[in-house]
């Protein structure tokens, strides 16, 4: 039982475990360039002029632009995501969601921008003017530029995923890789633990029942002979 409890710990994945650890990393982020951004304004140290990015008008229009941009594209994200995964309901099985859910594709891009929605939120809380000081931080600004911009650039590739995964031979492949690991690690148990193969034969007949939902009638038999042999 080992061995399939190895096998099937991958299918219990949960969506939002990289969302949440990128948006920590973009607080700490946001920690991190806060500090020249203060030593600055404490003329501690001088940040050159080539390196800011206009007054504070500039900058609350410039971190408005990018909070807007980049909360309708995580909302179009999310949509996707929801989209494709009804459709492979639809198409492949619910018990073939988890390949679906487990795309470290998918994860990093709603976590980076998540993160930068988090981010650009930050430093657009932190730029204000009153009567007698102002405060804009600089080098956080310009990382927030370079974030967005990956997110975006991600963002392509994200999309060029998603068009991949929802491909029937790409999911069948995948499906045939994940019954070939269960049968591997199937075989290597049974051998160290011989009172049990019989235990583990019934658990294999169902673990490629349920990987071979969308294989042929054909490669399911050769999937149970080889399963057999093992």
């Amino acid at each position: 039982m080992t061995g399939f409890r190895l096998t099937s710990s991958s299918h219990n994945v949960n969506l939002w475990i990289v969302p949440l650890k990128m948006s920590l990393a973009a607080v700490a982020l946001f920690a991190i360039t806060m500090t020249p951004d203060m030593l600055a304004a404490y003329h501690v140290i001088h940040i050159p002029d080539w390196f800011t990015m206009g007054g504070i008008d500039d900058a609350r229009a410039i971190l408005s632009a990018m909070l807007g941009c980049v909360s309708t594209v995580l909302a179009l994200i999310f949509s996707v995501a929801l989209l494709v995964l009804s459709m492979v309901a639809n198409l492949f099985g619910p018990r073939l969601l988890y390949r679906f859910v487990q795309d470290w594709v998918t994860q990093a891009c709603i976590g980076l921008f998540m993160g930068a929605f988090i981010y650009v939120f930050l430093v657009f809380l932190v730029t204000h003017k009153d009567e007698h000081t102002s405060f804009i931080p600089q080098v956080s600004l310009i990382t927030s530029w370079f974030l967005v911009l990956a997110a975006f650039g991600f963002l392509v590739f994200y999309s060029h995923r998603v068009a991949v995964l929802i491909q029937n031979p790409d999911a069948i492949g995948r499906i045939v890789d994940d019954l070939r690991r269960a049968v591997e690690l199937t075989a290597s148990y049974s051998k160290s633990e011989p009172h049990l193969q019989q235990l583990d034969a019934s658990e294999a007949h169902r673990t490629m029942n349920d990987s071979a939902a969308m294989l042929s009638p054909r490669a399911v038999t050769c999937n149970r002979f080889i399963i057999k042999r093992w």
